[in-house]
């Protein structure tokens, strides 16, 4: 007789377990509804990690092209400020070089050559390059220290040297 006792536990065991599969049923849909968002949120956070990504690396592009930018725009004001004190330098000597003939005296070759580069250009009339080029060349061999250091004259000697000047 115990064959017969068997059955109904194999029974009783086959269905509480499909009662207990049926019961759990609803929380295995809700679990696998769950992984599956989960899953579409992992595709939705790589596409965002991917994006900043493309926007840091266009970002690092902008940077570093905004920096040569910069460099540049920097070398360039560099050499209009360089050019300024050029020209700063190129209007005293030739204060000095007028006053200096307005006194009775003679220019030597270069100084002549300078002054009247820089007298073309106060005209407003286009200098040849090669005066312009002279002209850069004398100025550079008496104030070259004083311009690429960027050191200002004293305008107030320059104004008293005009003022004594005996016409």
């Amino acid at each position: 007789m115990p064959v017969p006792l068997i059955i109904p536990i194999i029974l009783a065991a086959s269905g509480g377990g499909i009662i207990g599969a049926l019961s759990r049923q609803p929380e295995i849909n809700r679990l696998k509804k769950q992984v599956k968002l989960l899953q579409e949120e992992i595709d939705r956070l790589h596409n965002v990690i991917m994006e900043q990504n493309r926007q840091i690396q266009e970002l690092t592009i902008r940077y570093k092209s905004l920096k040569g930018w910069q460099f540049s725009e920097k070398a360039a004001q560099r050499a209009n400020i360089k050019g300024y004190y050029l020209h700063l330098y190129c209007y005293k000597e030739y204060v000095e070089l007028l006053c200096y003939q307005v006194k009775g005296n003679e220019l030597n070759s270069s100084q002549q050559n300078f002054f009247n580069a820089y007298e073309i250009s106060l005209n407003g009339n286009d200098v040849p390059t090669s005066n312009l080029i002279s002209m850069r060349d004398y100025i550079h061999s008496k104030y070259n220290y004083e311009i690429t250091n960027q050191i200002s004259y004293d305008q107030n000697a320059t104004i008293k040297m005009v003022e004594g000047v005996n016409v």
